[in-house]
């Protein structure tokens, strides 16, 4: 679990942990940058997606490439990705941005399955989070761990990974003993969620960030205290 020192979920649903404080005395892992996908057409109509395949909208293309020019500049050695089409397109333009251009295919990335809610409105999206036939918290939560670990590369190496506002708060809930991600985070699209993978272990940095407050301090612009002052 990661000791959160900052956390304004209740009023901007973002924060940082202590690892924060090991990582600014040098890093000695992978770090990951873990993006949501862009807007659809169902977000903005508050639909349950699940693993249902919708494309983004002329607004999440432009949420990505908005992204993508934050984050130009930052080296990345891989670019893996959902094979739902809102998280791959969103992941070819943020990864064209960045300096690849080629990504690859994460099925533990997926979105989590919410059976025969996908597709539904609800008024309180955090309804969904026990629903029938729907894919457990746990199982969610093992299976995008699992996934972020397969792609441990070496101490120092940077990858991106696009995946789904339900199954990321999954792994936010189970990081943070459950003081942030689901039922208390609202995930914004494109938003940057920063992890650390070292000797098959993942750390918890930062997360809900956006593009340019992450660009701010992955390229030493800024720290995670000053990002906090500059939001209140």
């Amino acid at each position: 679990m990661n000791e959160i020192l900052w956390d304004v979920a209740k009023k901007q649903g973002c924060g940082y942990t202590k690892a924060y404080e090991k990582e600014k005395k040098g890093r000695s892992g992978m770090r990951i940058l873990l993006l949501r996908h862009g807007e659809t057409d169902w977000n903005t109509e508050g639909r349950l997606q699940g693993r249902e395949d919708m494309p983004l909208n002329e607004n999440g293309i432009l949420q990505a490439k908005l992204c993508g020019a934050a984050l130009a500049g930052i080296p990345i050695n891989k670019a893996i990705t959902s094979p739902l089409k809102r998280a791959k397109r969103t992941c070819e333009i943020v990864a064209g941005y960045m300096g690849l251009d080629r990504v690859e295919i994460e099925e533990g990335l997926l979105e989590r399955d919410f059976g025969v809610m996908s597709g539904k409105k609800l008024e309180n999206i955090f309804a969904a989070i026990n629903c029938e036939g729907s894919e457990s918290l746990d199982d969610a939560a093992e299976r995008i761990i699992a996934a972020l670990k397969r792609h441990e590369g070496r101490p120092g190496e940077t990858i991106l990974a696009l995946s789904h506002g339900a199954v990321i708060n999954t792994l936010l809930f189970a990081l943070t003993d459950g003081k942030a991600g689901t039922g208390v985070t609202r995930l914004k699209n494109t938003c940057v969620n920063i992890l650390e993978a070292e000797k098959g272990e993942l750390r918890l940095i930062a997360w809900n960030l956006t593009a340019p407050e992450a660009a701010a301090y992955l390229k030493g612009e800024a720290t995670l205290p000053e990002i906090d002052q500059r939001r209140r």
